[in-house]
């Protein structure tokens, strides 16, 4: 008899495809030559940065107060996701358990 549970696990499971050892995959993620989506991200992110001090800084000229907390603000806060952004792009997001899997792989051991 089919147990009709895990039937339906089994074939509503989609196998991710399966990713080659040997592609080059790069360690950290501010590694040349940059992918095309890191290009666009900081593109973005600058465009971002314009339009607050030149349009609502502009739109909000009225309340010089208002558009000094705002600014102050604005760029503490411009200032701390560029170092984070900076911070985990440089970061290596591997699990240690994968690199000795490797170093094991090559000296023709199992980790599991």
């Amino acid at each position: 008899m089919i147990n009709l549970y895990t039937s339906l696990i089994t074939y509503s499971y989609i196998m991710p495809p399966i990713i080659p050892m040997d592609i080059e995959v790069k360690p950290i993620g501010c590694m040349c030559p940059l992918n095309i989506v890191q290009i666009i991200s900081y593109i973005v992110f600058g465009f971002d940065g314009f339009c607050f001090y030149f349009i609502t800084v502009v739109a909000w000229s009225k309340s010089i107060v208002l558009v000094w907390l705002l600014a102050v603000l604005y760029t503490i806060l411009f200032i701390l996701v560029s170092i984070f952004a900076l911070l985990v792009s440089f970061s290596d997001p591997t699990d240690p358990i994968v690199y000795k899997e490797r170093l094991m792989q090559l000296n023709g051991l199992s980790l599991f």
